[in-house]
């Protein structure tokens, strides 16, 4: 395991940090544990209302335009076809974060993560053990 290096950017919303980890690739489940490591209660992204989720997003495609995919916090590994929270919460996906065409499909058994795609802002069902970069949420910090 490489050792980290910190993130590449940070963005604050509403009483939230978000960071943004490039070229750290990881398994969703070791991208959780990692944002859970380096911040006190932290976990892979979700968000708590649309104005929340529009600003990270934008944010993200702004500095970080590529097709290559983000981990975010959702995962359907506990129910299949239902999206939940990774955040203890078990928050259902909202409604206004959206799939790219034909997703969620589980194409390849077993795709229960959610990856996001910067250049559309959609959402894609990829397989946990694949390695990607990662967004990390935690409480503002002073």
């Amino acid at each position: 395991m490489r050792c980290a290096v910190g993130p590449k950017d940070k963005y604050t919303a509403g009483d939230y940090d978000y960071y943004l980890f490039d070229g750290e690739f990881r398994s969703y489940t070791d991208a959780e544990m990692d944002c859970a490591a380096r911040y006190d209660g932290g976990h892979l992204a979700t968000f708590n209302d649309e104005s929340e989720y529009n600003a990270v997003t934008i944010w993200l495609q702004w500095i970080y335009a590529q097709e290559k995919g983000i981990w975010m916090g959702y995962t359907d590994a506990y129910t299949e076809g239902t999206f939940v929270s990774i955040d203890g919460m078990n928050r259902t996906l909202p409604r206004y974060i959206e799939w790219a065409s034909g997703e969620p499909d589980n194409y390849h058994v077993g795709e229960n993560c959610a990856m996001f795609r910067p250049s559309d802002r959609y959402l894609n069902d990829v397989s946990c053990y694949s390695r990607k970069n990662y967004v990390c949420k935690g409480e503002k910090r002073v």
